[in-house]
């Protein structure tokens, strides 16, 4: 246990060091450089092992099977999440999932079937949904307001420069190479995890007040932090208050922390964990059925079908590149410009670019006319589409979850959001595969359902999700309320 009396001070100034919160991120950037791996895998991996001579011989079944595997794992993730994080907390939980995602690429190492190869991408989908889970709300409550935003951002930008590593990377080595990587990776990022604080707010739940004080002396480095945790410990009675009306007025139980059912109440009830509740699960629904995670996982395919010029897997780079570089201009300009600009841009220009690809697909698939000239039109639509994905959904997804969801439900509403995700990413797959190849239908069909479900999503958002720049939790909450 933490010595408090001797710690408190020990790394504080009066003027304040942030030099324990940039680690804390930095830590938790090594880990998403890490779990960006898990996604990046695919596309080249599955093309490569479809070529002759692969060590392990799959078909387009395979294929199918083997992308939505990632996304059922996925799904079943915040079922050990809900109950390791409000017990053991953030800390502990994150090195939970680092041995999970060890797992995961170990048996991808000894992999000599398809079968094999499910498995894994089952547990690493599982890892990944943890981490999503848990991450993002550890760094949404360590980070100081002012730079919550840019912080939060470290999650997406990491993730995508992982995703970018494997794109080039992984067709020039073998399939047991990368996971040999992967676990070195994985390992670097549970040595850093094992020195960062745990969550000041967590620490307040369960009644731990003096050590959240001195974690906060840690995080701003400096010895005076009464008034942010006198903020932490007023959100902790506003929940101890929601406690007692859902126990008609008894004393809520030690931990300070809402049961499953009790949270559900709170969700069900209250007016802001409704509207944050839809705030999210609308932005899942763009994420998964908007076309993103389908572009991402078969990305190589989809260039393949255009007939441009430019090879996949310069095509694949470059998408990936351009995701990384938006994620890295949002972290500069997200708390100057703010969250509804952004998704509002977003939205808007990425279904405009799925039109474009949907048309360029329809014309080559229902008429006898060539588009194959304007292939360079469609290809960079593509590349406009995740790049507008990048300036505002995919940082903002984790970036809203962190600063909507009360402290409360936190740990149940977000791990019920990212279950739907993981349900509604197997069935994007599931569903492309299904309309593009098994029916015939082309790619045509599934991106004007991408289209439309981007435009309905960002509208309905928009009339919902007020804005978070520069708010405290506190704040948010109220407004969510009203």
């Amino acid at each position: 246990m933490m010595s408090r009396d001797s710690d408190r001070g020990r790394y504080s100034t009066p003027e304040g060091s942030p030099i324990w919160e940039y680690f804390s991120t930095a830590s938790c950037a090594m880990l998403f450089f890490a779990i960006g791996f898990v996604p990046g895998w695919n596309a080249p991996t599955l093309n490569m092992l479809q070529k002759p001579g692969s060590p392990i011989t799959i078909n387009g079944s395979d294929v199918s099977n083997i992308s939505a595997a990632m996304g059922f794992g996925y799904m079943f993730a915040p079922t050990l999440t809900v109950l390791i994080t409000d017990k053991l907390g953030k800390k502990k939980s994150l090195l939970i999932t680092i041995a999970v995602t060890s797992i995961n690429w170990g048996l991808i190492a000894i992999a000599q079937t398809v079968n094999v190869l499910i498995v894994a991408r089952f547990i690493s989908g599982f890892a990944m949904g943890m981490i999503l889970g848990i991450a993002p709300m550890y760094l949404g409550e360590v980070a100081s307001v002012k730079i919550r935003g840019a912080i939060g951002m470290v999650c997406s930008v990491t993730m995508n420069a992982g995703i970018l590593f494997t794109f080039v990377v992984v067709p020039y080595l073998s399939v047991r190479m990368v996971a040999y990587i992967s676990l070195t990776l994985i390992t670097l990022a549970a040595m850093c995890i094992l020195f960062i604080p745990e969550s000041p707010y967590f620490l307040a739940m369960v009644g731990r007040i003096a050590e959240a004080e001195v974690v906060l002396e840690k995080l701003r480095g400096k010895s005076d932090v009464t008034e942010e945790l006198d903020l932490i410990k007023n959100t902790v009675t506003d929940m101890d208050k929601g406690a007692k009306k859902l126990n008609k007025g008894n004393e809520p139980r030690a931990p300070k922390t809402f049961g499953i059912f009790e949270q559900i109440k709170q969700i069900v009830t209250v007016p802001g964990n409704r509207k944050a509740f839809f705030i999210n699960l609308l932005v899942m629904i763009w994420m998964e059925f908007g076309g993103y995670i389908v572009i991402m996982i078969f990305c190589t395919f989809l260039f393949d079908a255009m007939h441009s010029k430019i090879s996949s897997y310069t095509s694949t780079i470059i998408l990936s590149a351009c995701q990384l570089v938006s994620n890295i201009f949002t972290a500069f300009v997200i708390d100057r410009v703010g969250r509804r600009p952004l998704i509002g841009i977003s939205g808007v220009l990425s279904g405009a670019c799925l039109m474009i690809i949907t048309v360029y697909y329809f014309l080559m698939e229902y008429t006898g006319i060539d588009p194959s000239p304007y292939s360079t039109l469609a290809v960079c639509a593509m590349y406009v589409n995740i790049t507008m994905l990048s300036i505002g959904l995919v940082p903002l997804q984790t970036i809203l979850m962190s600063e909507t969801i009360a402290s409360e439900v936190k740990t149940l509403v977000s791990n019920i959001i990212i279950s739907m995700g993981g349900l509604l990413g197997s069935a994007a797959m599931m569903f492309y595969k299904q309309t593009s190849e098994i029916w015939g239908l082309g790619n045509s069909v599934p991106f004007f359902v991408f289209t439309i479900t981007t435009w309905f999503t960002t509208m309905a958002i928009m009339m919902l999700l007020p804005e978070t720049k520069g708010k405290t939790f506190l704040e948010i909450q109220r407004i969510l309320n009203k």
